[in-house]
């Protein structure tokens, strides 16, 4: 891996040293987004917004580091090209840069940094284009052309990774609907799967990735469905676990739905063995980079396999089948020695683990220290609401067991 994830914040004075305004950026056409004007690309915050997502940002948003990141070989060249990537980028590096000097911040740096201001125009582009596809239902193939569309989408995965951080009104499920609805659009003209294009891949797996965590905690059940196949690579390491996370949930929603523990635990050992072989592939810096690897594929294991007995066994027999997962899960947890490398993979393992270490405080301790360190190192803030979670969670099992008693 080429960078780590513990590395320091560029200095705050660095990033409002200048007072310029940046230039504005070319606004939509009828039908397709017009691209950016290159000059827009010299302001001096502009630049600076685009180093601390490119350093900063871009790692802690992809499965693994590497030269290969995606969230920069794929998503970069987007914002180049289309206004609302680009917006959408400098507002999360504005809101991140913010958050991490947030002690000695004021309402001005948020305004210089131009953090609503491009959320703003994110917005506003979003809007436009969504509009224009309505209006111009012929257009088919200018509608969904690959530029456009690929970066609709990856303005829908980034406004949704903005808006868990900075929450307001519950956009993002607005955001994922409309991605949704692209890629149904997609399914219902019968286009031929484009193996040439690389991002649009990435982004069906991004957003396939964020509409599955999302339906855990959704009341309907068709709340987040995908209806295109997506892609499992080498470059993905990890999506095949979220395809079995997608599955027991859709299991644990419809109950007529035909399935057994053993598939699910079949699918969940390929998932792993995929895992390990895409591994094989990846740069990894030192070789215990590559070892603490092995220990992340195995926490996604363990934790969906708690996940699907919890979801699709009766109380009595999930605890008993739980046992050796989430002790298995707590050793491979316990045996990170650089989890910071791993923190943008480790939220969900933490939260299960949390949630099946009632009772045990020098567990729970492990689990809010883990959950903490992610959240310093990611400055994902949004993870402690996971934390307070759990810390409710726990003290109402204790309180509980005292009335019982």
């Amino acid at each position: 891996m080429a960078e780590t994830r513990s590395a320091s914040p560029p200095t705050k004075g660095k990033y409002l040293a200048s007072n310029e305004t940046a230039p504005s950026l070319h606004e939509y056409g009828s039908a397709v987004i017009q691209p950016v004007q290159p000059e827009c690309l010299q302001s001096t915050k502009t630049r600076e917004l685009l180093h601390h997502y490119t350093q900063i940002l871009a790692p802690q948003l992809a499965w693994v580091e590497s030269l290969e990141n995606p969230w920069r070989k794929l998503i970069l060249p987007l914002a180049i090209e289309f206004p609302p990537v680009l917006h959408s980028i400098l507002a999360m590096a504005a809101g991140d840069l913010i958050e991490r000097h947030c002690s000695s911040s004021t309402p001005t740096d948020g305004k210089v940094l131009g953090f609503a201001r491009h959320h703003s125009k994110a917005l506003e582009h979003l809007t436009g284009y969504v509009k224009s596809q309505v209006q111009q239902e012929q257009a088919k193939e200018n509608i969904f052309g690959q530029g456009p569309s690929n970066s609709i989408l990856a303005t829908i995965s980034i406004l949704c990774f903005h808006e868990t951080r900075w929450p307001s009104n519950g956009l993002w499920k607005l955001h994922l609907r409309g991605a949704l609805g692209i890629i149904r659009r997609w399914a219902s003209l019968d286009l031929p799967p484009n193996v040439t294009d690389p991002a649009r891949n990435f982004l069906l797996q991004e957003i396939f990735a964020i509409t599955t965590m999302a339906a855990i905690t959704a009341f309907k059940s068709d709340e987040g469905r995908v209806k295109v196949s997506v892609p499992i690579n080498d470059k993905s390491p990890f999506i095949g676990f979220v395809h079995v996370t997608h599955a027991i949930t859709e299991l644990r929603r419809i109950p007529h739905l035909q399935y057994s523990i053993h598939d699910i635990s079949m699918r969940l050992e390929q998932s792993r063995q995929h895992a390990l072989s895409s591994g094989c592939l990846i740069p990894f810096t030192s070789t215990q980079s590559r070892v603490d690897f092995g220990h992340v594929v195995n926490t996604f294991y363990y934790t969906n396999l708690v996940y699907a007995f919890r979801a699709l066994l009766g109380r009595a027999e999930s605890d008993h089948q739980i046992i050796m997962p989430v002790d298995k899960l707590f050793q491979n947890l316990r045996k990170l020695t650089n989890a910071p490398l791993f923190a943008q993979d480790m939220a969900w393992q933490l939260f299960i683990a949390g949630t099946e270490r009632r009772g045990n405080v020098q567990e729970q301790q492990f689990v809010e220290r883990a959950i903490i360190e992610i959240a310093r190192v990611s400055g994902a803030a949004d993870r402690l609401r996971s934390l307070e979670f759990l810390k409710e969670f726990w003290d109402k099992q204790e309180q509980g067991s005292a009335d019982s008693g």
